[in-house]
C-alpha cells in the first residue's frame, strides 16, 4: 500500500516523529491481517501507552477497527476501504476553507500600509480615515486579483486530486 497521500491526514495535526510512527503502524497493519496490541508494540519497539495512543488516534481517523478477543487481547487490522474517505474529507474540509476565503477576498476592498505591511479590509480603512492604526501612514488600496487567482486554482487542483 502507498502512503505518500497519507501526508494529507497529518501534516497539521502531528509532529514529524509521530508522523513517522502513525505511517509505520499503517504500513505493518497493511502486511498483516491482524495483529495485536503486543505484536505491534514488539515490532515498534514501543511502550504499550504509546502504541495505545496512536492506535486510538489512528481508530479516531476510522482508518483502522480493533475487535477484542478476551478482557486482554486486542486484534488491530487495517480498514483499507476508509483511507480514501479520510482523505476525502481532509480534502473536502481544505476546499470548502478555501472557498470561504475565496468568497471573502472577492466581496472586500483591502488597503495595505507601504511602511508596515499591515493588510486591512475596507471597512477598518474607513474607520481609520485611511491612516495605518499603528504607524499613522496613509493606506494604499490593492489588487487581489492574484490572489483570488490563486485560491481558484488551488480549489481546481484539491477538486482534480479528490478521489472518487
Amino acid at each position: 500500500m502507498n502512503f505518500k497521500e497519507i501526508k494529507v491526514l497529518f501534516k497539521d495535526e502531528m509532529d514529524s516523529r509521530k508522523n513517522f510512527y502513525y505511517k509505520k503502524v499503517l504500513d505493518i497493519l497493511s502486511r498483516n491481517q491482524k495483529l495485536t496490541t503486543e505484536e505491534l508494540m514488539s515490532d515498534l519497539k514501543m511502550n504499550q501507552r504509546s502504541i495505545l495512543k496512536i492506535l486510538y488516534d489512528l481508530f479516531d481517523l476510522g482508518l483502522i477497527s480493533y475487535k477484542k478477543i478476551d478482557n486482554e487481547t486486542i486484534y488491530w487490522e487495517l480498514r483499507k476501504n476508509s483511507i480514501d474517505w479520510v482523505i476525502n474529507r481532509k480534502i473536502s474540509k481544505s476546499i470548502k476553507q478555501l472557498r470561504e476565503l475565496l468568497e471573502v477576498e472577492t466581496n472586500q476592498t483591502y488597503f495595505i500600509c507601504e511602511k508596515c505591511g499591515k493588510r486591512y479590509p475596507y471597512f477598518i480603512a474607513f474607520d481609520c480615515m485611511f491612516k495605518c492604526p499603528y504607524c499613522k501612514s496613509p493606506l494604499t488600496s490593492i489588487d487581489n486579483s492574484q490572489y483570488i487567482e490563486l485560491l481558484k486554482k488551488r480549489i481546481d487542483q484539491l477538486l482534480q486530486i479528490k478521489l472518487t
